[in-house]
């Protein structure tokens, strides 16, 4: 399993490989807070900088999965990024940013909603 820990709101974020989710765990009183279904076998985990958005690797699809970590009603699957897609077919804001970092500067169009 892997993990990030949020600067501002002490929640431990926890790929679930085998449940196809990502867990949030709060660091103050050991109690899981929330779940947040992604692709197959989460893995990988990277927040944006102003970390309103996570990335997950997801190892047996090789997609990336992109939760929006600060909506109202908790953290929700924004969109998947297919493994067919480059990089750099997809990412907005802080995220693009990260994937065009690593796509090599070039622009990106904007992610779109899943369903």
């Amino acid at each position: 399993m892997f993990g990030v820990v949020s600067a501002d709101s002490g929640t431990l974020w926890v790929a679930d490989f085998g449940g196809d989710s990502i867990n949030l765990w709060s660091i103050d009183d050991g109690q899981m807070a929330g779940s947040v279904r992604t692709g197959h076998a989460p893995d990988a985990l990277a927040f944006s900088a102003d970390e309103h958005l996570l990335l997950a690797v997801d190892a047996r699809s090789g997609d990336v999965s992109v939760v929006r970590t600060m909506d109202k009603n908790g953290p929700t699957l924004f969109t998947i990024c297919r493994r067919a897609a480059r990089p750099r077919d997809c990412g907005e804001g802080d995220a693009r940013e990260i994937l065009k970092r690593n796509a090599g500067g070039t622009e990106v169009p904007p992610l779109q909603d899943v369903d």
